[in-house]
């Protein structure tokens, strides 16, 4: 039977492998504030009792940002931390610890969509300024090889031109990459995922003007400087190597 569900869904079941950690899934219950509409789009997990979700909430009157996070036993709605936007949606969320969380996304401002970007610091959740290139722009995904480096990535649209946005911040201070020219009418970015401060992959599509093609970007940047380190000194030969006795 598994078997047969297996090939409706598109592949064919194998056996689980040794190494397999994951046989079974299974839903949880999760909060929903908004009276039409929930729904969450991105998870990121530090531990098994650890996560925090994201995605966007409406009312009859507005679409704002949701947040829920996981202690292991519930999860829970956290504060909107940009209470009064009446349009904004969180795409992606990355924490690279328990205390130390980014989140991305867009909100409308007045006629435009803004970048926008949460960090959470282990005690609070705030927003910090984020750059805009075109008249409408849309952070889709973001990856953290650590909490001072982080890579943010989507789409920025002026007129009918939609060209891809990298963004990349330390932490605090967010600034736009410049992009590499994709050789398309059109291009953006869905995900990036970084291994370390100084490589991500983000990926997404291009229009040719006839046809919808992938589109990967590499990203590198200077590799940190080795944290020196200083040899232990060693006993002259010959000399007497005392070992201090401790009261235990």
């Amino acid at each position: 039977m598994a078997a047969v569900v297996a090939m409706i869904l598109g592949f064919v079941a194998a056996p689980s492998t040794a190494g397999a950690a994951i046989d079974a899934a299974a839903i949880v219950n999760s909060p929903n504030p908004g009276e039409t509409g929930n729904w969450l789009t991105s998870v990121s997990c530090v531990t098994s009792s650890w996560c925090t979700a994201v995605g966007a909430t409406r009312t009859e009157t507005a679409t704002t940002t949701l947040i829920e996070v996981w202690d292991g036993a519930a999860w829970s709605v956290v504060p909107d931390p940009i209470s009064g936007a009446s349009d904004a949606v969180l795409s992606s969320v990355f924490c690279a610890t328990a205390s130390s969380c980014a989140a991305v996304g867009t909100k409308l401002s007045g006629e435009v969509r803004e970048t926008f970007v949460v960090l959470w610091d282990g005690s609070a959740r705030s927003v910090v300024p984020s750059p805009n290139v075109g008249t409408n722009n849309d952070l889709r995904s973001v990856s953290c090889a650590a909490a001072s480096s982080c890579v943010a990535v989507g789409v920025t649209i002026t007129g009918r031109d939609q060209k891809m946005l990298f963004l990349v911040g330390d932490g605090a201070v967010w600034s736009v990459l410049p992009s590499p020219s994709a050789g398309a009418v059109d291009d953006q970015l869905s995900s990036v995922s970084c291994v370390s401060v100084s490589s991500c992959v983000a990926v997404g599509m291009r229009f040719t003007g006839s046809a919808y093609e992938t589109l990967v970007a590499s990203l590198t940047g200077p590799e940190p400087a080795p944290i020196p380190t200083v040899p232990s000194p060693s006993p002259s030969e010959g000399a007497e190597v005392v070992i201090p006795a401790y009261a235990g």
